[in-house]
């Protein structure tokens, strides 16, 4: 009865072991750091070109592997310019940012769309883009609606 009771014992204790090391191989798992990828078709550099009575307008995307940006001019003048990676973490310049994704959010909608922006930051960059053919020529197409709900899609052609 006492040599049962110690082979349960060790038992017993190897399972407890065998748990608590699979629960922090799973964690640790789970902190690991992954690198986030554009779509293969989204990659390259495109530029859509506007005018109006305020001046010329110039939005130009560069896409790689890891990385999403775009620079808006007016006038040859840069206004605004956002980039994200998806090869690493802005933590812990940032408090706001994660140790496990980038800042880059790439999320695949239905029907060819990508949801593509910043995670947490910049939220108001955050479109939903589709490679298309537009006039004859390959475009990425951007998504967006206007403050009264209608659809609005802008046209970059590939440079």
């Amino acid at each position: 009865m006492h040599k049962l009771s110690k082979r349960t014992l060790l038992l017993s204790l190897a399972l407890i072991v065998t748990v608590l090391m699979g629960t922090s191989v799973t964690a640790n798992a789970k902190a690991h750091f992954t690198k986030t990828t554009t779509p293969k078709t989204f990659r390259g550099t495109w530029v859509n070109t506007e005018h109006d009575d305020v001046g010329n307008y110039r939005t130009t995307y560069k896409v790689t592997k890891y990385t999403f940006g775009f620079k808006y001019y007016r006038n040859k003048k840069l206004i605004t310019s956002v980039k994200w990676w998806g090869n690493k973490t802005p933590w812990p310049k940032y408090s706001w940012s994660s140790k496990t994704h980038s800042d880059l959010l790439v999320k695949n909608r239905k029907h060819g769309k990508w949801l593509i922006g910043g995670y947490e930051r910049d939220m108001d960059f955050n479109y939903t883009y589709k490679v298309v053919k537009h006039h004859g020529k390959k475009a990425l197409m951007s998504m967006d609606t206007y403050y009264d709900g209608t659809p609005q899609y802008i046209y970059y052609y590939k440079k």
